[in-house]
This record gives C-alpha cells, sequence and structure tokens, in this order.
C-alpha cells in the first residue's frame, strides 16, 4: 500500500463516517477500486481509532456529561434516592444507551450445525466472492432506510404543522423509548454482520 492510498483511504474515512452511510462499505470499495488487495488489520483499526478520536473530540461535552451523570446514577441508587419517574433527558438517554448494547449479545449467539458465531459470519462474508454483491445490496439497503426514516420523519413535521403542535426542535421524539433502543441494538447487530449496512443511517431509519 502506497503512501497515496493510504491518504485516499483515511479521506473516504473521515468523510463517510460522519454521514448516516457505510464508512467500510465505501472503504471497501475505495480498495476495490485502487487494487488494494492486502488485509492490513492495523491499518482498518488506526481508521476507525482516528475516527473515535474526531467523535469525543467533537461530543466531548455530551460524553462528560453522561459519564457524570451515570456516577450520579450510581450515587442516588446506593443512597435511595433513585426513581425511574421524572427522569432528566440525560438519565433517560444513559438507560436506553444500556439497552441497545444489549441485543449485541446476539453476536456471539452460536449457529446451529456450523460451529459459528453470528459475528463469525461476517468474516464469512468478507472472504467470499459475492463480497461485493453484499457491499451493494447493503448500501441499496440502508438508501432505503434513510428513505423510509426521511418520509415518516416529513409526515410527523406535516401533522404537527397541521396540529399547531410544530416546535423548533422539529416534531420528533423527544426521548427514546424501550422499543426504540432495542430496536437501534438490532439494527446495530445487522450493520456489524453486513458490510455496507450503515450503523448509523440504520439507527437513524430505526430512531
Amino acid at each position: 500500500m502506497s503512501v497515496f492510498e493510504a491518504i485516499i483511504q483515511g479521506i473516504v474515512q473521515g468523510l463517510t463516517e460522519f454521514l448516516p452511510v457505510s464508512s467500510s462499505g465505501h472503504l471497501a470499495i475505495t480498495q476495490h477500486i485502487m487494487g488494494v488487495t492486502e488485509n492490513n488489520l492495523f491499518f482498518n483499526v488506526m481508521l476507525h481509532i482516528g475516527t473515535l478520536v474526531a467523535v469525543v473530540a467533537f461530543y466531548y461535552k455530551l460524553i462528560f456529561r453522561l459519564i457524570k451523570e451515570f456516577f450520579l446514577i450510581i450515587k442516588d441508587i446506593f443512597t435511595g434516592k433513585f426513581t425511574f419517574k421524572n427522569m432528566s433527558h440525560d438519565r433517560n438517554m444513559i438507560f436506553m444507551l444500556v439497552i441497545a448494547l444489549l441485543p449485541l449479545f446476539l453476536l456471539f449467539m452460536p449457529i446451529p450445525g456450523t460451529g459459528m458465531n453470528v459475528k463469525d459470519f461476517a468474516d464469512v462474508i468478507s472472504g467470499s466472492e459475492k463480497y461485493f454483491i453484499v457491499v451493494g445490496i447493503s448500501l441499496l439497503l440502508t438508501s432505503i432506510l434513510l428513505i423510509l426514516g426521511n418520509t415518516f420523519n416529513n409526515r410527523l413535521i406535516a401533522k404537527a404543522e397541521k396540529d399547531g403542535t410544530l416546535s423548533e426542535n422539529g416534531a420528533g421524539k423527544k426521548s427514546l423509548t424501550v422499543v426504540d433502543a432495542i430496536v437501534i441494538g438490532l439494527t446495530q447487530c445487522c450493520a456489524a454482520v453486513f458490510p455496507g449496512l450503515s450503523r448509523s443511517g440504520s439507527t437513524l431509519a430505526a430512531g
């Protein structure tokens, strides 16, 4: 891999990670176009770590606020002051994040008769001759999910405008529910298995 190829892949990763599209899918297509055949796990991990650093730098205030609120929840639980009623937005977000992470354990569920876990299916796909067909179908599925999500959101806005309930923040949900969190967690599982299926795009459509 040349320096130019590494720079191009870094640019693709950076541009697509903050958009509701699959960065891994676009990165795979970019590598295929440039003829990059070696599977450099360390390089791919570094690309995602770079993205993680950028995300933390952008959302550091929210992240620190949620971490602080998490320890306050622990404190309230041990002092007997915790209650599920009238939880703040940040506390609700923390609980929904925990619930959304639970379906990810499905990735470690064994597939009967194969000797593999669900997560191993991703390795099977990556080594298949039909890998790019799967990537293409997953990218199309991401597009469909985004279109459906946008259509549903526009209907909510139109209804809110008609009812006179449209606020400055739009007409979407003010907070996530348990069902929302579970659905988002399940879409994250699917996105972890199928390359090209956007995690952020699936989350936006599911939420």
